[in-house]
């Protein structure tokens, strides 16, 4: 059980340490390529590519969805699902690329506050983001794919004898438990 809640956590924190660990080693070589000549057509990439992930979820969505009434193992995956991971990881894939547009498009006007702080940090929060979009995206992807080509009727039979195999267990430690209070 403990090492299932340490998985549950190191899934959900692992993009934000990496990109975290990615933005403080650009911070500590001073790495900025916010005044660079390219940076427009960097940000135009990043836009682009951004806007076909988001395009791409949004279509497999609906694919793993209809899936969940005629695949007995996606069915059977939304019902273990209790903290709804999968919903959680498309939300935040999600909002990352959504931030990551947004923080894009300002940059598209770092001319406009060159003397302030903004235009120092600016780089590295776009930075952040799209660390933390292309990670999440290569979780939320994996989520799916394995969803449509898993064969499940394989999982199904060994999680329920895994089921099974637990409750003989418990059925006989109460039964032992029974004859010791006689």
């Amino acid at each position: 059980m403990i090492n299932v809640n340490i998985r549950y956590y190191v899934e959900r924190i692992y993009p934000y340490v990496i990109a975290l660990v990615a933005v403080c080693f650009l911070i500590k070589f001073k790495i900025n390529y916010v005044s660079s000549e390219n940076m427009n057509d960097a940000i135009d990439g990043v836009i682009t590519i951004t806007s076909l992930i988001i395009g791409f979820i949004g279509a497999v969505l609906p694919i793993v969805m209809s899936m969940k009434n005629d695949s007995k193992f996606v069915q059977y995956v939304f019902e273990k699902d209790e903290n709804k991971l999968f919903l959680k990881y498309i939300k935040v894939t999600l909002f990352h690329g959504i931030v990551l547009i947004l923080i894009s498009i300002v940059m598209y006007f770092k001319d406009e506050y060159i003397d302030t702080i903004i235009y120092g940090k600016i780089f590295y929060v776009w930075i952040l983001f799209l660390i933390l979009f292309l990670i999440s995206t290569y979780r939320c992807t994996c989520n799916m794919l394995n969803l449509i080509f898993t064969d499940g009727n394989k999982i199904i039979k060994n999680v329920n004898n895994i089921d099974l195999a637990e409750t003989d267990r418990e059925k006989k430690f109460r039964e032992r438990l029974e004859k010791e209070e006689k």
